[in-house]
């Protein structure tokens, strides 16, 4: 069995060339954290195992079929405020609340499903302080990616309503009695 790979797009790459990641056998999840990048026509065709894939910024150019024959998709997350959506070809979309939570973590709501999702690398630190009360109070289901090594102190102590946690990892993520707190 391939790895399980989580790839962030940090701010610094401005270009991704056609076929760059094409037919990834490892890819899960792909993290697009940059501003005024292009994306490159067929950049991940036929990446078999990518799942998940965030845009967290508001200015990018998709060339033709990015995500041509990437038979596992699901919906592609994109920040609210993103409106450039005919670029996506017919590609399922969904718009996001979206935030850091450690250096490379970041996390999206999905309002309408009432769930929390982590995505990166290493460890979660924090949630930033953009969650309101009524979001947090909302939230039913939460989950992490098997990427995420790291769980910090009291980080769900404000999600009162949570029923479900989902960890995607083969290895338990290090936490401690207190990271769930009042769940």
């Amino acid at each position: 069995m391939k790895n399980k790979i989580t790839c962030k797009i940090p701010n610094t790459i401005k270009t991704i060339e056609s076929y760059s990641f094409a037919m990834s056998e490892s890819l899960e999840t792909l993290i697009i954290d940059s501003e005024n990048i292009v994306i490159g026509s067929k950049a991940f065709h036929g990446c078999q195992k990518l799942k998940n894939v965030i845009i967290t910024k508001t200015n990018i150019q998709l060339g033709d079929k990015v995500f041509d024959k990437c038979e596992e998709l699901n919906p592609i997350q994109l920040p609210k405020d993103f409106n450039n959506v005919d670029q996506l070809n017919g590609i399922e979309i969904k718009k996001v609340e979206i935030g850091k939570c450690g250096e490379e973590c970041i996390y999206t709501i999905d309002e309408e499903n009432k769930l929390l999702s982590f995505y990166g690398s290493g460890a979660m630190t924090s949630i930033d302080s953009t969650l309101t009360e009524q979001q947090r109070n909302q939230i039913t289901n939460i989950t992490i990616s098997s990427s995420i090594t790291m769980i910090g102190d009291n980080l769900f102590d404000s999600f009162v309503n949570v029923q479900i946690i989902n960890y995607d990892g083969l290895n338990e993520p290090i936490c401690t009695e207190k990271t769930f707190g009042n769940i």
